[in-house]
């Protein structure tokens, strides 16, 4: 019996480990977070990009018009679709990426306003990036969870960093007990998985003062493994062009939850 409680636990921090690893893997990517080199607001008509321009990018050129009917038509010397192309010339999607040179950026929509996010390999906070740092992974943050859904479709009102509110699809809430304490969080719809992003006591101490994130892969039967051992910090944590939802208020847990990933100090 020692022997497979052992053994199981070996397995368990070898599985955390994983994850942990292939966290620091998507963070350090050209195009993860800490990639990310810029947030530019667009204004209607023509924006330039260039050194001295509307929006300075290295190693870009070219005009993003934002026309009437908020569509948008991007003109490229070098660069569009494909990495290292040239005279594009077309229209563009939000959310689509385009590249030139060294650099990725896409246009997204954030309240009123229309944004250019821009990724550069070489920006400061990805080439300086030491590592993350985390609580040690144990069991008993991995608790056994149960989705109870709503009789009736729910949106929740999602506030972000910038102010901006908006609704988001919010079917039912994960029920648990941790420390001895019932708690539940409500989930956010998020198509094939359900988001869950909380606060507890340690938020502001030893982990993000505006919260972390967890991700659920939907379950036809509900029941869930809950693992705060993979609690995350949100991509504000990493740079300042990001636009992070805050957790609303039905998700501030009066609990200390000593798991997962802590406050991130840039190197």
């Amino acid at each position: 019996m020692i022997l497979l409680i052992a053994f199981a636990l070996l397995d368990f921090k070898a599985e955390e480990s994983a994850w942990r690893a292939e966290r620091v893997t998507n963070l350090k990517s050209p195009t993860g977070w800490l990639a990310v080199a810029g947030l530019h607001w667009l204004k209607p008509g023509t924006n330039q990009l260039g050194f001295g321009t509307d929006i300075e990018i290295r190693t870009a050129e070219g005009t993003i018009e934002w026309q009437k009917g908020d569509k948008f038509h991007a003109k490229l010397p070098t660069g569009g679709r494909t990495p290292g192309a040239k005279d594009f010339d077309q229209d563009v999607n939000l959310n689509e990426k385009l590249y030139t040179g060294e650099v990725t950026f896409s246009i997204i929509h954030r309240g009123d306003r229309y944004g250019l996010r821009v990724w550069d390999p070489k920006a400061p906070t990805r080439t300086n990036f030491k590592g993350l740092t985390w609580y040690p992974a144990k069991p008993e943050y991995k608790v056994k969870a149960k989705f109870v859904p709503y009789k009736a479709p729910r949106q929740l009102s999602i506030t972000n960093i910038l102010g901006y509110t908006e609704p988001a699809p919010n079917p039912g809430y994960l029920s648990f007990t941790l420390k001895g304490k019932k708690l539940r969080l409500e989930a956010i719809d998020e198509g094939e998985t359900y988001f869950l992003n909380f606060k507890d006591r340690t938020s502001g101490a030893s982990t993000y003062p505006a919260g972390r994130f967890i991700d659920l892969e939907k379950r036809k039967d509900g029941n869930y493994e809950l693992n705060f051992n993979r609690a995350y910090n949100p991509p504000c944590a990493f740079t300042n062009f990001a636009t992070c939802p805050l957790p609303p208020k039905q998700n501030i847990l009066n609990i200390s939850i000593e798991a997962g990933e802590k406050t991130h100090h840039p190197g």
